[in-house]
């Protein structure tokens, strides 16, 4: 047998497969098993060859591929899960503790501008966009975004010094972030 006949026998062999095989060969799994070069060409290696360590090969590497599917799927499954139930302890805890009540107790210490002893972060916003966005913060977040970025404080810092949860600085913050975003068009 010269090399371009067994070449074309290796074709007609795989070409023979799919088309027997085609509706299997269209499920997900198998799909995507054999989108990857290497198992392809062991299957391949398997159907022309008829050995049994080809076909060990390919059984071994698909069970290896099985066993990162179902893994990605229960860890995907685990991560999506906990997401709901953070999601559920974080707005039980919101509707007990709103933020509202936290500013007005910040809006009863005093005006933004007389707490400032360092450079305003405002001053030192270069982008109009950003500074306009800024400017529509509130008091409280304005304050929470200058001790943060200009002095360096941390949220702890921030909490314990307005004497509300650090959760409550984070929010504030969040939100201040989300607004910042909208204006910066991003």
């Amino acid at each position: 047998m010269t090399h371009s006949s067994y070449a074309d026998s290796k074709k007609e062999t795989w070409e023979t497969f799919r088309k027997k095989n085609h509706s299997f060969l269209r499920t997900r799994l198998i799909r995507e098993f054999l989108e990857d070069s290497v198992h392809q060409q062991l299957l391949k290696q398997a159907l022309n060859e008829e050995a049994a360590w080809a076909y060990k090969a390919v059984d071994l590497s698909f069970k290896r591929y099985y066993q990162d599917v179902i893994w990605r799927a229960y860890m995907l499954k685990t991560l999506h899960w906990q997401a709901v139930r953070y999601d559920r302890y974080h707005r039980r805890r919101q509707q007990r503790t709103p933020l509202s009540d936290q500013e007005e107790m910040f809006e009863e210490a005093g005006p933004f501008s007389s707490r400032i002893e360092e450079q305003s972060l405002e001053e030192e916003l270069h982008h109009y966009s950003i500074w306009l966005g800024f400017r529509s913060l509130t008091p409280y977040q304005q304050w929470i975004f200058s001790k943060k970025y200009s002095s360096g404080w941390k949220d702890t810092d921030i909490a314990n010094h307005l004497q509300v949860s650090r959760q409550a600085v984070s929010n504030a913050h969040r939100k201040g972030l989300k607004t910042l975003r909208l204006y910066a068009g991003k």
